[in-house]
């Protein structure tokens, strides 16, 4: 005689019902609020254990299974959980925001209900099916694929096996090359680290270097082209111009 198996998945706990029709065997186990199949498969071989079975020896005798997901209840209710989206056949990206066109009362208005997901995170793919379940459009995987990305749901999901890790491109090359990479893999390229600025002491022996060359530049010239090559100031390098060509070769101070 086939079994019938309950389960419903709450915030805390998961319960499993298991019935012939003359005998009920009952299991409850915790809840893993990261992974909401593993809670069933948990509360299952609890169960089966408790009814005399091995799971692999359990499945096969199910011929009805219900699934009840309070945990999801709670999370639409409080409209808290990851970010989510919504990817639909094609011209009915509307009909969850429109909600058949009810309305609840805030009190003074009949208003739409709050929305489940904002629209922007509603995308249609091409694809068609009949209402006796024929496929007269096939769905694109790829189309899917995509629009799954452009709502943003894949890097949302994959933010389970997020991780942080930094070298050059060719330590990140070998170092992913090793493992499977599990989740979605974002690269920051970042610039160079910016250079210490140069000592007053490297200005002085740049100018040095242009005024013994003697190719009759003058102050201003000479600072233009000192700072454009050395990257700091005009002024300071035009004030250390002057300074050496009179002859002082200490800086004042400060």
């Amino acid at each position: 005689m086939a079994l019938c198996l309950g389960i419903d998945v709450g915030g805390t706990f998961t319960d499993a019902v298991l019935t012939d029709g003359v005998t009920i065997s009952r299991a409850k186990s915790p809840t893993v609020t990261a992974d909401l199949g593993q809670s069933v498969l948990n509360a299952t071989t609890l169960l089966a254990e408790r009814a005399g079975f091995t799971l692999p020896e359990l499945l096969p005798r199910i011929g009805r299974f219900g699934l009840g997901t309070t945990a999801v209840t709670n999370v639409l209710a409080e409209r808290t959980g990851v970010r989510v989206g919504l990817v639909t056949t094609e011209g009915f990206e509307d009909s969850l925001p429109l909600a058949k066109g009810r309305r609840v009362n805030d009190g003074i208005w009949s208003v739409y209900p709050e929305a489940i997901l904002p629209r922007d995170r509603i995308v249609g793919v091409r694809e068609r099916i009949d209402r006796d379940g024929h496929v007269l459009i096939a769905l694109d995987p790829e189309a899917a694929v995509d629009a799954a990305r452009r709502v943003a749901v894949v890097r949302e999901l994959t933010k389970v096996h997020e991780e942080v890790w930094r070298g050059t491109l060719s330590e990140a090359a070998e170092a992913f090359g090793a493992r499977q990479v599990r989740g979605e893999v974002v690269v920051v390229i970042a610039g160079a680290t910016p250079a210490a600025p140069p000592s007053d002491e490297a200005i002085d022996d740049a100018v040095r270097e242009r005024l013994r060359r003697g190719q009759g530049e003058g102050p201003r010239q000479i600072a233009l082209v000192v700072s454009e090559e050395l990257g700091v100031p005009r002024r300071k390098v035009y004030e250390a111009v002057l300074r050496l060509r009179s002859g002082g070769e200490a800086r004042p101070e400060p």
